[in-house]
């Protein structure tokens, strides 16, 4: 009890100390933005981005090590924050809706999106389809999946780091600076004074230090969460504590963003942490793979009979996150109509909070009466060979009226 009591004493110093170096870097970000030739692709979607995701991208390293036990720890912190900051991001835009008609949508937000979607399409790949149908890499070249020989490194995890190292190069090399970042900073009173070579040196320091109780916060959760969940560290609870509290730094500095009217800054932020994220996952995956010889991917290691999709927690938070991602494709494209921009936006971000709160609703049912049945589509499925759609295809045209309109013979 004492332990629990000094944990969670520890657990809110900390997060006050997080929300005021939170604050502070969002102002001088919009500082930098418009005092140097810098973009807020580069500034924000990069620098910002990684900065407030570092911690998830430490606690995650360190699980590397034992991925049999800390395998769903690492999706729980990485992919649970994700769905927590694009939730965050939909009630920021809520609360500061009256001023986003003038929101400019920039070609550096449109690519940032789709590169966030296309690589939560890749992870879903990795993970619900069987070994039979993955490539994989090792010292000894490329191979394509076996039951019996699956310990490469994902061809997915590839691909997704290709992408954020191209976003990477576009935002630092080649998106140009909006014209209507130039103009005059807000700043604390503290901070009023300031010219640039200190603003940078502040920067740089409250980065480093949020960075360093940031990963203090992400040990004080490890420990919250195997006290409450167990050691094994893993489920809907986890997700939670391990995705929520790491995620403040995001959620305080999009706040601190829009109250300013730095939009884009927020946005890019937003979705930038999350593709940091699974970029981290993916090295999470090379990391595994070298260590323990074990592909970081484990949802189909029994492509016989693959579970139920809604069992598992990983499948769960790729969907949500996936569909939330999604969403935000007509936010942006909404952000560019002349007319009723305001509602349209509110409506997306409104739906986007719906879907968060059908994840908790969900995920509460499952923790708390110990059953996930109540979203399987199929009870007790045993689905051979590699498709899914092999055993719903044959499940559909089942019935007598349908068998004459069935062309194939699955």
């Amino acid at each position: 009890m004492t332990q629990q009591v000094g944990l969670i004493i520890g657990f809110v110093l900390i997060v006050g100390a997080i929300i005021f170096s939170s604050i502070t870097l969002a102002y001088l970000v919009d500082y930098l933005e418009k005092k140097t030739k810098l973009s807020a692709a580069f500034l924000s979607g990069i620098v910002f981005s990684m900065v407030n995701s570092f911690p998830e991208f430490i606690t995650s390293m360190l699980s590397c090590s034992d991925v049999g036990s800390n395998h769903d720890s690492i999706f729980s912190n990485l992919i649970g924050g994700n769905l927590f900051i694009l939730f965050s991001l939909a009630i920021v835009t809520l609360i500061f809706i009256k001023n986003f008609n003038k929101k400019k949508v920039l070609l550096s937000n449109v690519l940032a999106i789709g590169a966030l979607i296309i690589c939560y399409l890749l992870i879903a790949y990795a993970l619900f389809f069987p070994y039979d149908v993955q490539f994989y890499i090792s010292a000894q070249g490329f191979y394509k999946g076996s039951n019996d020989k699956h310990d490469g490194f994902n061809l997915m995890s590839l691909f997704i780091i290709i992408i954020y190292v191209l976003m990477f190069v576009y935002s630092t090399f080649i998106e140009k600076k909006d014209k209507e970042d130039d103009g005059v900073a807000t700043l604390p009173r503290w901070l009023s004074k300031i010219n640039l070579k200190f603003a940078v040196t502040i920067f740089c320091s409250l980065s480093a230090a949020l960075v360093g109780i940031s990963v203090g916060l992400s040990f004080i959760d490890e420990q919250l969460v195997a006290i409450w969940f167990g050691e094994e560290n893993n489920g809907f609870g986890a997700s939670l504590l391990l995705g929520i509290p790491t995620s403040i730094p995001e959620l305080i500095s999009i706040i601190s963003l829009c109250k300013i009217k730095n939009y884009n800054a927020s946005f890019q932020t937003i979705i930038g942490s999350s593709l940091f994220s699974i970029f981290t996952l993916c090295l999470c995956d090379a990391i595994t793979t070298k260590i323990t010889g074990w592909t970081i991917y484990t949802y189909n290691a029994d492509p016989i009979q693959t579970a139920h999709f809604w069992e598992k927690d990983e499948s769960s938070l790729i969907f949500w996150s996936l569909l939330m991602s999604v969403m935000f494709v007509l936010y942006l494209w909404f952000c560019k109509i002349k007319k009723h921009k305001r509602t349209a936006i509110a409506v997306v971000s409104s739906i986007n909070v719906v879907i968060y709160a059908i994840y908790l609703i969900i995920g509460f049912y499952s923790m708390t009466t110990n059953d996930s049945s109540v979203l399987s589509l199929f009870n007790d499925a045993q689905i051979p060979n590699w498709s899914h759609l092999h055993y719903y295809h044959n499940n559909f045209f089942s019935h007598q009226s349908l068998k004459n309109l069935n062309p194939y013979r699955i």
